[in-house]
């Protein structure tokens, strides 16, 4: 669950003492290290993994992570004594180089559901360059489901804002992109109006598309009224060690996904809804599309209800920044962008942050007016490029 900033220290001690998902990868974890193993925790976070990897007998762990969590990392290899066999960089895994290959390699980059950024390219990257011939993923598999729920109080609560006045403002040109977004919220088994359908099943040791794509159709169990689709996921992270963030299993940090339907839909007993998804990975971000046909037992040729949803409408799209995104289209560097040229120049390894930002304030003071704003540019600009 890398890639993320913004977790605080309570969320990282919240995983840490998740005893359903630590146990099983701790137990993966112990099962598949020897004393020669090599271990590359990708992800690495809070250090759990990596500090597990060594309690069990890594010969030599490698931790990446790119978010400042990694010195609580270091601090905890130093507080158990693993020092000087964890070998820390902060950055993204695709960027690292490693002096040797590993043995097992060990990562939780999911989100909500393991449909989530650039979790899958970063797994194959690390299968092709820094896995060991005959190495151990963990996880080795993911699978996500689906089914269709009942959840009026949830389906109200998350819509109410947009649906009605609100100190006699209308709020209501924004139901769409609230309906349309995907929501973190937990279903229980007696929400589901059907049983569950399996989308997706990412085998770690082979994937290489990143984009997922399902057409599936769900039986209705009982007479209700539907109001969206529920999303977790189950893994096996080392032979028969795994756990799944299913309705009615103990709660988990990931939580669960929900999508909801337009407008709700009175189903009963026999029904069918057939549900076309797509999930493509554009940029750092998925858009999810789901369109959904709801048929009435004695009728299946004609849906009774149709829904063509995408998280696109959720997004708020910024047209300017989208042409400009276009291969077609042809930039001209901003004054800002000019002077970021200009200051990427002088970080020459002869010129300190102090006297970039001294230059600054002389030369542009009505971009820069205080040494202080331009030393805190420069040391940004430092941070991102240089060595």
């Amino acid at each position: 669950m890398s890639n993320v900033t913004g977790y605080s220290l309570n969320h990282y001690g919240t995983m840490i003492t998740g005893p359903v998902r630590m146990n099983a990868y701790a137990a993966a974890l112990k099962a598949a290290i020897s004393p020669t193993s090599v271990v590359l925790d990708i992800g690495a976070a809070s250090g759990i993994m990596s500090l597990l990897a060594c309690k069990y007998g890594a010969r030599h762990v490698y931790a990446i992570e790119p978010n400042d969590s990694i010195n609580v990392a270091r601090k905890l290899a130093k507080a158990n004594g693993y020092t000087d066999r964890i070998t820390f960089y902060q950055d993204l895994s695709t960027k690292v180089t490693l002096p040797e290959q590993a043995d097992v390699i060990v990562s939780d980059l999911r989100g909500v559901l393991p449909i989530f950024e650039h979790h899958v390219s970063s797994i194959c990257d690390a299968r092709s360059r820094h896995l060991a011939p005959g190495g151990v993923l963990i996880p080795q598999k993911d699978s996500v489901w689906a089914a269709v729920i009942e959840t009026p109080e949830v389906y109200q609560e998350l819509l109410k804002p947009w649906s009605e006045d609100v100190f006699g403002l209308d709020f209501s040109s924004h139901r769409t992109a609230a309906v349309d977004a995907v929501h973190n919220e937990l279903a229980q088994e007696e929400n589901l109006l059907t049983g569950p359908q399996c989308l997706i099943t990412w085998d770690y040791r082979t994937v290489s598309d990143a984009n997922v794509g399902a057409k599936i159709r769900f039986i209705v169990k009982r007479t209700g009224t539907a109001h969206g689709i529920s999303l977790w996921f189950e893994t096996v992270l080392f032979e028969d060690i795994g756990f799944a963030t299913a309705p009615g299993n103990d709660r988990l940090a990931y939580g669960m996904a929900m999508l909801l339907f337009t407008l709700p839909v009175d189903v009963a007993e026999g029904d069918q809804i057939e549900l076309d998804f797509k999930c493509n990975l554009v940029g750092d971000v998925y858009v999810w599309q789901w369109h959904s046909k709801f048929f009435e037992n004695t009728s299946l040729q004609e849906p009774k209800a149709e829904f063509q949803q995408s998280t696109f409408n959720a997004h708020f799209p910024n047209l300017k920044s989208l042409q400009k995104r276009a291969s077609n289209y042809i930039p001209l560097a901003s004054e800002e962008g000019e002077l970021t040229k200009q200051v990427l120049q002088m970080m020459n390894g002869k010129t300190s942050l102090e006297e970039i930002a001294n230059w600054l304030t002389t030369e542009f003071p009505n971009i820069h007016p205080t040494w202080q704003e331009a030393l805190g540019w420069v040391g940004e600009i430092s941070e991102k490029f240089s060595r």
